[in-house]
């Protein structure tokens, strides 16, 4: 009844003003106040009405679909800064994914120069400043090694 009620008020508002009304249920074929709950819900509910195929299940990967391989920030800009001063491009996780050279994964690749960039940031070398706390517990379950046996 409520909601009967309120198109009802919106249709008089806009009729006042001479424009026509929004309908969502015409854009969306959802109608928001019957189906769902919250914004996002009704935003995903025409998602999945009107551009998600049959049989098909719609997820995003946690890091998003640019960022595919973890790299940190100051390697991607090590490696833009790379690319400007040298006027060559590198490819990376910042601009579509690492390269995979013999099986292993580099962080930047200069494919017509063949060349490998790689950046070995604070965790490679147990940076003081970065990893303060748990220095002295084992890195993936390898008791040999910690933080405190890699700062150089």
């Amino acid at each position: 009844m409520s909601v009967l009620y309120l198109q009802r008020r919106t249709m008089d508002i806009d009729d006042h003003r001479g424009e026509e009304a929004i309908r969502p249920m015409e854009l969306t074929s959802v109608q928001p106040f019957k189906e769902c709950i919250t914004i996002s819900g009704a935003c995903l509910c025409a998602f999945r009405r009107n551009f998600l195929k049959k049989d098909e299940v719609g997820i995003t990967p946690a890091g998003g679909y640019r960022w595919r391989d973890a790299q940190s920030y100051i390697a991607v800009m090590w490696l833009l800064e790379e690319e400007r001063s040298r006027g060559i491009p590198i490819k990376h996780a910042g601009n579509g994914s690492e390269v995979k050279i013999l099986g292993r994964k580099v962080d930047g690749y200069y494919e017509a120069g063949k060349t490998i960039f790689e950046f070995h940031g604070c965790f490679c070398h147990g940076c003081v400043k970065c990893f303060r706390d748990g220095r002295d517990k084992p890195i993936h379950n390898n008791s040999e090694e910690t933080m405190n046996t890699r700062f150089e």
